[in-house]
């Protein structure tokens, strides 16, 4: 486990500190808002921090590497790789339909892949998200969510 715990941390850490960098280009507010690069920053240093923090247990706990460890062998690590796929197809939607859209259809699978299985629930959630997002980033903080490439 040592192995794979230093290998996930170096990754998870170098993809938030790319985030944060880009983050870091985001339009500075006219007003004394925090802006539109705020929460990203507090959730790429919250990564790079945990991340951190898995290296040192990896360290700490796994001394000596097990012989044994096999990788992707369990069901949720299984479904967590295919969360992983999700959610990079979302990132290509996005670009492609625009925010909504895409997070139309990306709110449904997550939920199904996690285990839901009520439609109802699934499509109260997806109404419900896609409609928090648009009264908190649009209306309230006035940010600009990706359209689509082709509208």
């Amino acid at each position: 486990m040592k192995k794979y715990g230093l290998i996930t941390s170096a990754v998870v850490a170098c993809v938030a500190g790319a985030f944060y960098y880009l983050a870091l280009q985001f339009p500075v507010s006219e007003l004394d808002d925090l802006g539109p690069a705020f929460w990203p920053k507090i959730l790429c240093g919250a990564l790079i921090i945990l991340a951190v923090l898995l290296a040192v247990e990896s360290v700490v706990k796994y001394g000596k590497e097990d012989a044994a460890v096999q990788f992707l062998v369990t069901a949720w690590q299984k479904t967590a790789w295919k969360a992983v796929g999700i959610l990079i197809l979302f990132v290509v939607l996005i670009k492609l339909l625009g925010f909504y859209p895409a997070a139309a259809l990306f709110l449904p699978a997550v939920l199904w892949l996690f285990g839901e299985r009520n439609k109802k629930v699934i499509l109260l959630m997806d109404i419900g998200l896609l409609v928090a997002v648009y009264i908190i980033f649009k209306v309230l903080l006035r940010v600009q969510l990706p359209s689509s490439m082709f509208f």
